[in-house]
């Protein structure tokens, strides 16, 4: 072999080595890098747990509170009946009936609704504790529909007091909620097996009883509230509304 042929191959086997020796390197130098972090997942909203909103509704559980209109507020159950319809003019309007019930709209970003000092407003309609022994269900025009009372008794309208419309919309104060209830101020709104909806004074009575075939219960009596359900407190029932 040529001298001229033999540095060739010596230049050609040195190149090799070299180029297995940088690679060598390099995967050391990689193992010694820490490894790439997982990316970070986006936050995601915690469910608000047995409660959900819509335009001008609340649901708890298989019930629906909402206004349907403007002029009339339901209470209404998923099985189709509607119990109970509240009038702008103060009147009452009792089930069982199939109609005026809020179950047409979709749940989803809550539209109409505002609150305040423990009062919850769905379009024009309050339900508000006014003194934590009385509960007004009142209509933005100036009537009060229903009062339910601690000692579990109901004085229904049409009547111009005891309305909660002097408050204003601001901070969700004297709110909170848990599993189908909704507690507002002393007195809680809750659905009890999802065939009764209650309204019951932290006292122990019960005021007022929805049951599903769209028939009322009223009290007083010391059963079928929803005291013995737990507060959720995170979110927040601000945050349930945001």
């Amino acid at each position: 072999m040529s001298i001229r042929r033999c540095q060739k191959a010596q230049q050609q086997r040195s190149a090799r080595s070299a180029a297995a020796w940088r690679r060598q390197l390099l995967r050391q130098l990689l193992r010694q890098l820490p490894p790439t972090p997982a990316p970070t997942p986006a936050p995601t909203k915690k469910a608000c747990t047995g409660i959900a909103f819509g335009d001008r509704f609340i649901q708890l559980g298989k019930w629906r509170i909402g206004d349907v209109d403007g002029n009339h507020l339901s209470v209404s159950h998923q099985g189709g009946k509607t119990a109970q319809i509240y009038r702008s003019d103060g009147t009452l309007h009792p089930g069982p009936r199939s109609d005026w019930g809020t179950w047409g709209k979709p749940v989803g970003k809550p539209k109409g609704i505002a609150f305040g000092d423990r009062f919850i407003q769905l379009g024009k309609w309050r339900i508000a504790d006014i003194d934590g022994n009385h509960l007004s269900i009142s209509h933005q025009g100036g009537k009060t529909a229903q009062i339910p009372r601690s000692d579990g008794t109901l004085h229904p309208g049409p009547r111009s007091d005891w309305g909660s419309w002097g408050r204003s919309i601001g901070a969700a104060s004297g709110l909170s909620y848990g599993d189908d209830f909704i507690q507002i101020g002393k007195w809680r709104i809750g659905d009890i097996d999802g065939n009764h909806l209650s309204i019951s004074h932290q006292g122990g009575k019960t005021a007022q009883i929805y049951r599903s075939d769209g028939t009322l219960h009223p009290g007083p009596r010391s059963d079928w509230g929803a005291w013995s359900k737990a507060l959720v407190t995170s979110p927040t029932f601000s945050e349930c509304l945001a």
